[in-house]
């Protein structure tokens, strides 16, 4: 690709060698942590590249330094990420050199970077809600000699391999306040530890564990003062700090799409439309970065300035997102299956909305700089406003036996994420008064006894696969749902919750049979049902749900917690499972009967589960404010954990089979709609995954808010 071959001659022409010494080393031990690739990223010079060369540096131009970041995203993600770190870190201190040469101390640190290529840790706010990126995440406590700092910094890229440490400090002034002021310290002070905190394997090679710092004596000449603007906008430090990034970061995740894209056209997967389609719109998001980099270039480093980065940086994370999920659908699946490093690939270039500050988090501000009423604000963030009871505006909340009625329940489609039901509405009474007659009908196997398989279902092809393999993986999936809840059940704190989570369990394993009794429908004998779930999913068991439940199992079998185990039910399982169901018998609704039924009903229990464990969350917060944190993290790291595994290519499997199938079966599918406005005939295996993901997201913000736990969408 041409871009990204320029990308690479720049790479190559300011870090020699660095290119070739990555490609040398396996994949995965690039990935893995341990820091591979961080001796020939040393050894080309790669921590002297941003800064300039008055000071001995190699003195990389916004633009060269995005295009190296992109270069080295294309063969090391974990390197990317992690020396984006160092790279904004160093860029931001030797902008402002001048202002710290008086200090002797620390600009003999500054320029021991350049003479021993020394690696520089962020410990800036990235990733702590309701903070920007500079703002203060340790505090200082005046001593003898200087100050003890006291705080800790999760994830911080190069926590074990870092040689400085750069954090933000809310030092004292005068007893009346705190103001803004930045660390450079050497990470061998005493009182620096680090701690295991990175769970997935993705990008585990930037080695993003926890850096504490307890009482670590920090002398005065180590420590640089910002200053407050009177508007509340960035100063001029924070703010080139800020775009340098935000440059730097999208442009190592530009690297990491751009790997994947390079495949398609390398080994020529797609129709030459295609390819020409999922070209452009890659070089969407690099025309967006560089274009931006080109201004700061020209001296545009201001308030105005860090707002069109950050605005490039949201179109290049929408172009990143959809150039990943068109290669990943051209490359097929056995490019997925032959080697890691595509669902790898594609794990990460999610992983760029994570990084702060997320779009939700700064609507207000954007919105008032965008319709000229104020400046962009992104330091010292207003604490939240209360609000006022809600007023309805949506579809009034569905009374709880409405709420079971298969008529009349309300589907996540129709705004069902805002329903609200408690435990004690669920009770045991609730549920032997409502699901058998109003959810079940009666159908004990989860459809009328009227509905038969059409045969075309059975008959070998794209679709019976497509359908086979779905089913097989629900009934795995509803089983491993069952097992865990009986861990709940059994460390429910009061009768009500255990009564609650006892019905959770039998509708969790109701659901798994009758996943299981639809394999028998489309021609599998009972004696050989295990066999063939194994045959389909054991694969998907073994990278999606054994991960999840190594994951989640030790919070409630080993840790006995209740409270803990329905974060993990209503945010991880539900959460990310129910909408895609949904959309499953919505599309299966024309050619299948049975399996949108049984897709129907337990959907209808799967939007009670949501409702009922979003109620428990919430009371338990109300009533343990100081639990919030440990929840948040909680949340966070199954939300990293998600972005890790390889559900979008199960999806986009499991969609390109059914697109395949269906065209066969058009006329029997019509004008069916399987949302408003698009026909299901229409529709694409990226637009029916658009929805899922949609869905999700709108599921997630809703209840997570709801419970008061929405700070982890930040």
């Amino acid at each position: 690709m041409r871009s990204l071959d320029q990308a690479r001659h720049v790479c190559e022409n300011y870090l020699p060698g660095l290119i070739d010494g990555l490609a040398a080393i396996p994949f995965e031990q690039r990935e893995a942590p341990g820091g591979a690739t961080l001796p020939v990223f040393r050894s080309s010079r790669g921590p002297s590249l941003v800064i300039p060369r008055d000071y001995g540096g190699l003195g990389a131009t916004p633009l060269d330094a995005i295009r190296v970041a992109r270069a080295v995203g294309s063969y090391a993600p974990s390197l990317a990420v992690a020396t984006t770190m160092h790279h904004f870190s160093v860029a931001t201190l030797f902008s402002f050199a001048e202002s710290v040469q008086k200090s002797g101390m620390e600009w003999a640190l500054l320029e021991a970077i350049t003479g021993n290529n020394l690696l520089v840790a962020s410990g800036f706010a990235e990733g702590r809600p309701d903070q920007g990126i500079l703002s203060p995440t340790m505090t200082a406590v005046k001593a003898d000699g200087g100050y003890l700092i006291n705080g800790s910094k999760k994830p911080c890229s190069l926590s074990h391999s870092m040689d400085l440490l750069t954090a933000s400090i809310a030092l004292p002034v005068n007893g009346t306040g705190s103001e803004t002021a930045f660390l450079l310290i050497p990470s061998s002070l005493p009182g620096i530890s680090r701690h295991p905190f990175w769970a997935s394997s993705v990008l585990a090679g930037a080695e993003s564990d926890e850096v504490r710092l307890t009482d670590v004596l920090v002398e005065e000449e180590l420590i640089v003062r910002t200053e407050a603007s009177p508007d509340g906008t960035l100063d001029g430090l924070q703010t080139m700090g800020f775009i340098w990034f935000e440059l730097l970061i999208s442009a190592s995740y530009l690297g990491m799409a751009s790997s994947l894209v390079e495949r398609t056209f390398s080994n020529k997967r797609g129709s030459l439309s295609d390819r020409a389609a999922l070209g452009a719109r890659l070089e969407t998001a690099t025309l967006l970065l560089e274009g931006a980099a080109r201004a700061v270039m020209a001296g545009q480093t201001d308030n105005d300035a860090l707002a069109d980065v950050l605005m490039s940086r949201y179109g290049a994370q929408d172009a990143i997102g959809d150039a990943t999920r068109q290669a990943v659908e051209m490359l097929g699946g056995m490019a997925f299956i032959g080697g890691g490093d595509v669902g790898y690939l594609a794990a990460a270039c999610q992983c760029l909305a994570f990084h702060p500050p997320s779009r939700s988090s700064l609507a207000d501000s954007l919105v008032d700089y965008l319709s000229g009423t104020g400046p962009l604000l992104l330091a010292d963030p207003p604490a939240p406003k209360p609000q006022p009871e809600p007023e309805v505006t949506v579809d009034p909340v569905l009374p709880a036996e409405q709420a079971a009625d298969w008529d009349n329940a309300a589907s996540l489609f129709d705004g069902a994420e805002n329903l609200r039901l408690t435990a004690r509405d669920c009770d045991m009474k609730y549920w032997f008064a409502n699901v058998p007659q109003k959810t079940l009908r009666g159908n004990v196997v989860g459809y009328s006894p009227d509905l038969v398989t059409p045969d075309f279902l059975r008959a070998p092809g794209p679709l019976n696969d497509a359908l086979m393999q779905e089913v097989a993986f629900r009934a795995l999936a509803e089983e491993r749902a069952a097992r865990a809840i009986g861990y709940v059940m059994a460390c429910a704190p009061d009768s009500t919750t255990m009564e609650f989570y006892a019905t959770q369990l039998f509708d969790e394993t109701r659901h798994a049979m009758i996943f299981r009794n639809h394999l028998q429908n489309l021609g599998v004998s009972e004696k050989d049902v295990p066999e063939m779930i194994e045959l389909l999913a054991g694969g998907d068991r073994e990278t999606i749900l054994n991960p999840l439940e190594e994951f989640g199992l030790p919070i409630v079998r080993d840790n006995y917690d209740f409270i803990g185990g329905v974060v993990l039910l209503t945010v991880l399982v539900e959460g990310f499972l129910a909408p895609s169901f949904e959309l499953s018998e919505r599309k299966w609704r024309p050619l299948d009967p049975i399996m949108a039924d049984m897709e129907k009903g337990a959907g209808i229990d799967e939007v009670r589960h949501l409702a009922v464990g979003s109620s428990i969350i919430r009371e338990h917060l109300d009533n343990h404010p100081e639990d919030k944190e440990r929840l948040l993290e909680l949340v966070r790291g199954g939300m990293m954990m998600w972005a890790a595994l390889p559900v979008f290519d199960q999806l986009g499997r499991w969609e390109a089979l059914f697109q395949e199938g269906m065209m066969a079966h058009a006329d029997l599918i019509g004008d069916y709609e399987i949302w408003p406005g698009q026909k299901l005939i229409e529709s694409t295996p990226e637009d029916r995954m658009q929805k899922a993901l949609e869905l999700t997201g709108m599921v997630h913000t809703t209840r997570l808010m709801d419970m008061g736990l929405g700070e982890a969408l930040m």
